[in-house]
């Protein structure tokens, strides 16, 4: 026996060890045919390719249970408020609930809402109601996530992308970019607020939608009822 197949056959048992128990039968249908592949060397790939696919359906059982699902919920609700925060703030403003702005502005860097006043005034209505939408396609995803339904992905990333369109738009309102770099330009730097923050912000969608997507992998929508 050659040293690949012998591989080969490593392989296919450690992919049967890793797949879950609702995929027993596929690592028996992965034994035989492993049996009938003469060549050495497509034996050692479809063998490489078994385990690739046994640590995605393991990865999509742990993700899948109830418990790393309700864990998830809690990134997400993160991402929905981070979709409303400048609009709620906006909309306090407008209607003068300088209580609300106080204990909103004590939670962004400089802890006082001040200093984003004329953000505020320049802010459109679109924006304001763009953000909204977002947070509501992000809570929606959430909800579908509860029930594992495959839309979960699709909401989630529809409500980052309006946030992003949104945000980058909104830089084309004329004085809005010089006020922002005003507002958020600070004498000294400070590793947590100008690095880890800002890139966790930046990754934490695409994690949250690699984890919707392996919780909800392989599921359909119920026949007659809302996907």
């Amino acid at each position: 026996m050659s040293f690949a197949r012998e591989i080969s056959r490593a392989l296919a048992s450690h992919a049967r060890m890793m797949l879950p128990e609702s995929r027993e039968f596929w690592a028996a249908g992965m034994a035989n045919e492993l049996a009938h592949i003469d060549d050495d060397g497509a034996a050692l790939r479809w063998a490489m390719g078994g385990v690739m696919t046994a640590y995605l359906e393991r990865a999509s059982a742990v993700f899948g249970s109830a418990a790393v699902r309700g864990l998830l919920i809690l990134p997400l609700l993160f991402e929905t408020m981070q979709s409303v925060f400048a609009q709620t703030m906006t909309v306090a403003w407008r209607v003068g609930a300088t209580g609300v702005l106080g204990v909103m502005g004590a939670q962004t860097p400089g802890d006082d809402y001040h200093r984003f006043i004329p953000l505020l005034q320049m802010v459109p209505n679109w924006y304001v109601a763009a953000g909204f939408a977002a947070g509501g396609l992000v809570l929606a995803s959430a909800v579908q996530l509860m029930r594992r339904r495959s839309s979960a992905v699709i909401l989630f990333v529809a409500g980052i992308v309006v946030g992003l369109v949104a945000e980058t738009l909104v830089h084309r309102v004329p004085g809005y970019s010089d006020a922002a770099r005003q507002v958020f330009q600070f004498k000294e730097m400070r590793t947590m607020r100008d690095l880890v923050i800002p890139i966790t912000a930046m990754l934490m969608p695409v994690f949250i939608a690699c984890g919707l997507w392996l919780a909800t992998r392989g599921t359909r929508p119920r026949a007659g009822a809302a996907s």
